[in-house]
């Protein structure tokens, strides 16, 4: 048995820590001296304490690393619990990453334009460099679908919404490419992945969104019709209100959106991206800037 500073000076961290740990039931001593009121712990208990600290290093808080620990775990239930984190870490970086690339415009605009307090600046302004940087930060297909797939097991069905899965498909890219250059093509492509992006985010909170091919992008996230029409409309008034001239584009980012409703998907989920082409194609018929909404309850599949 080792003593509280004992314990603590092997194990690299300190004795008020572990009575920390002590008080809040974390991780108790393996028994109390009667005598003196010594701490005592066994020298197995270093394995706890190392996926205590592992944990924590990775952003769980300790309320979180108690309930997962102190009780009797698997490895598929620690998967799951790593699986949240990660796409929770996802969501924080990419929540960063727009940050830096809006104060890297703003740097560009005062340092060509200089202060101006009544300066009404937009930060959805475009430069050739956010553009290459916007671009190298859309996910691809490959992260897109692991994302889903931890988003999916970790999703509690007692709810009452559904997995949402969105097709968006750009409108004339390919003519704005052949009349306006690919760096234009490229500089609409990066407005539009902004605008899904800061959609989602206020709509679903948590979601992934990734670069399909060419002018189409996949979204999905947990709502339900509201939430998605909701999506949509938000995109299109974006859209509507974008500064032309800031962003340096010659029209507008239209498009559509196909979108559908699971109550219940099954191992198969990827199979429903094929669904969003039906929703798509509807919504195409209807016109510029619509949508069309399906529900599957999941045995369709």
């Amino acid at each position: 048995m080792l003593k509280i500073g004992e314990f603590a000076l092997k194990n690299g961290v300190t004795a008020k820590m572990l009575r920390n740990y002590d008080e809040i039931g974390l991780l108790k001593p393996q028994c109390v001296d009667l005598e003196s009121g010594y701490r005592l712990y066994a020298e197995q208990q270093a394995g706890f304490l190392n996926w205590v600290l592992l944990l924590k290093e990775l952003n769980f808080n300790l309320a979180e690393i108690k309930e997962l620990l102190c009780q009797p775990i698997d490895a598929n239930t620690l998967l799951l619990h790593l699986k949240g984190k990660r796409i929770d870490i996802s969501n924080q970086l990419k929540v960063q990453q727009s940050k830096s690339m809006q104060i890297n415009r703003l740097i560009q605009i005062i340092e060509k334009e200089g202060f101006q307090m009544d300066r009404q600046i937009d930060l959805m302004s475009i430069s050739g460099e956010n553009v290459l940087e916007i671009m190298k930060s859309i996910p691809n297909m490959g992260m897109y679908l692991e994302k889903a797939g931890d988003m999916l097991a970790g999703w509690n069905k007692d709810t009452d919404e559904y997995a949402v899965f969105i097709r968006a498909d750009m409108d004339h890219l390919k003519h704005t490419n052949d009349v306006y250059g690919l760096e234009t093509g490229d500089r609409a492509i990066s407005c539009l992945y902004e605008m899904l992006d800061a959609a989602a985010g206020a709509v679903f909170g948590n979601y992934v969104i990734a670069r399909s091919h060419g002018d189409e992008f996949v979204v999905f996230g947990f709502g339900n019709r509201d939430k998605a029409a909701a999506f949509a409309s938000r995109v299109f008034e974006m859209n509507q209100g974008l500064d032309l001239e800031a962003a340096r584009l010659p029209c507008r980012c239209d498009c559509c959106f196909g979108i559908v409703l699971m109550a219940n998907p099954s191992s198969q989920w990827r199979r429903i991206f094929d669904y969003t082409y039906e929703a798509l194609n509807t919504a195409k018929h209807k016109g510029i800037n619509c949508y069309d909404i399906l529900e599957y309850s999941g045995n369709e599949q």
